[in-house]
């Protein structure tokens, strides 16, 4: 196909009906992971189709080109029985996305706003049983969703040059570019939350693909926090209308199905998701970790395998560093966690050196030290020898004995 796009030159995409068919079909084979050499084929021809019809880059190609590549992308997104293929060829449109540097990215969700937020809406209970067959395929545009959702937050992220140490000297926006941003805000807003309901609720019903639906979830749901302090555009909402496709209303839907399959497999990685939904909610979330969360993250600290142990270990790290953790985190609530860690302290020592995993004592000090943070005398007191008396009942000079040295201090 390169060569050929060479011999007519502009004509390719001009006078003839070869750029269309050529498009779809590298774009299948673009993303094609069980094929890399075929690929890496596509990659090539696809540059080459880009050069010689006059093209910038990839990314501009398939800009203007938009007009039937969205329509037939999307018809083949809707008819998975027929195209089963189409989530590859949506993986492909992504990639090439995200290579299209500052700026273009947002061009591509202004492009795909419409198109994608009716895949999204229509990929109702009863579509995803009449096509359970292609149940992998479902999970894929989800996922693909989601990035497209995060990486649009990233973009339209007030402090974006911050974070990439990089001076924003850009000059102010057009009322045209503002009205772009905000219907780019408004469609990362309502496809990340209809993303992540529909993958929390199918994690229940494809227990083998339950990590593809956590990972959507937690893209979703980072894209909406990004996005919540944003001006948004769309539909005015009338006065005494419940917010549609906000984070919160997110969270209280998804959480209750995460809760409910971090008792089956896969239980660490719910948790840890369970806890990135509760750091992004604020006060919204402190009942949610106190009642939900810290039990749960005990249970597997105190009587799960290292495995287990580490994931519950990694999510009461991203709890304590959290403002709503901190929230959560009553002088209760501390103490308990201070305690299940000492037990897990006088368990590690109990073993042997060559027994005890290193990621989970790394895992269990850095826990250590976010729960420090927050509560720094429940984690002092933990370190106490068990028999020393309160300083008001010692002689002076008053000293506190130390429990012996544990594997991780």
């Amino acid at each position: 196909l390169g060569a050929f796009a060479a011999a007519p030159g502009r004509d390719f995409a001009d006078r003839y009906d070869f750029l269309p068919q050529a498009l779809f079909i590298l774009l299948d084979r673009l993303c094609d992971e069980m094929d890399p050499r075929s690929a890496r084929s596509a990659d090539l021809a696809l540059r080459c189709v880009c050069h010689h019809c006059g093209h910038e880059s990839v990314s501009s190609l398939l800009y203007d080109n938009s007009d039937y590549l969205v329509d037939g992308l999307v018809l083949r997104l809707m008819h998975l029985d027929l195209h089963p293929s189409a989530p590859r060829m949506l993986a492909a449109v992504v990639k090439i996305a995200r290579g299209a540097g500052e700026g273009n990215f947002l061009d591509f969700v202004a492009l795909v706003r419409e198109p994608f937020a009716m895949i999204a809406s229509n990929m109702s209970v009863y579509a995803r049983h009449l096509h359970g067959r292609h149940a992998q395929s479902h999970v894929s545009i989800l996922s693909l969703l989601a990035e497209v959702c995060q990486l649009g937050s990233l973009e339209l992220s007030p402090g974006r040059a911050v974070l990439a140490d990089q001076t924003d000297d850009r000059p102010p926006l057009t009322a045209e570019e503002e009205g772009r941003r905000e219907e780019a805000v408004a469609f990362i807003v309502e496809t990340s939350s209809l993303v992540a309901t529909q993958a929390s609720e199918l994690l229940h019903a494809w227990e083998r693909l339950r990590w593809d639906l956590l990972d959507a979830i937690d893209h979703s749901v980072s894209a909406l926090a990004a996005c919540q302090d944003l001006p948004r555009g769309g539909r005015a909402k009338k006065e005494g209308e419940a917010e549609q496709g906000g984070l919160l209303p997110t969270i209280a839907t998804a959480w209750p199905q995460l809760m409910r399959a971090s008792e089956g497999r896969a239980r660490g990685r719910c948790l840890r998701t369970a806890a990135r939904l509760a750091c992004c909610c604020g006060k919204f979330g402190t009942s949610r970790v106190t009642k939900d969360l810290w039990p749960a993250l005990n249970s597997m600290i105190a009587g799960g395998d290292d495995a287990a142990r580490c994931e519950a270990l990694v999510a009461l790290t991203e709890v304590c560093a959290s403002e709503t953790g901190r929230l959560a985190l009553s002088h209760r609530t501390s103490l308990r966690c201070a305690r299940s860690l000492a037990s897990l302290c006088r368990d590690l020592d109990r073993r042997a050196a060559k027994n005890t995993p290193p990621p989970l004592v790394d895992a269990l000090a850095r826990s250590l030290n976010a729960l420090k943070e927050a509560d720094p005398d429940a984690v002092l007191g933990m370190l106490l020898d068990p028999e020393t008396k309160p300083l008001s009942q010692t002689s002076s000079p008053r000293r506190a004995r130390l429990a012996s040295p544990s594997v991780v201090f």
